[in-house]
């Protein structure tokens, strides 16, 4: 994909999410519009912000962050991310 916008649709492909959950992400400012300064209603997610999520370090688990926005897990820290404990729970082992 080498296109400089992508549709919610193919943005939800490479998130493996629904495409409603990308449009709710612009809708709350959580993913910007390249069209949000055009009349209208159309959206589009720039390619460069989906590259730089998918290139982001891993982010840190924690419990009672009352929903925040999770944090990048410092370098060496040995704090688990979501990557070492997929999969360690009891009911998925």
């Amino acid at each position: 994909m080498s296109a400089a916008v992508l549709s919610p649709d193919q943005v939800a492909d490479l998130f493996g999410v629904d495409p409603s959950t990308v449009r709710r992400w612009v809708r709350t400012g959580h993913c910007p519009n390249a069209f949000a300064t055009l009349p209208g209603t159309r959206i589009g997610i720039p390619r460069w912000w989906v590259d730089q999520i998918i290139s982001a370090p891993p982010v840190v688990v924690g419990a009672g962050s009352g929903g925040a926005a999770p944090r990048p897990a410092a370098a060496g820290s040995g704090t688990p991310t979501l990557r070492s404990v997929r999969g360690s729970h009891p009911r998925t082992a």
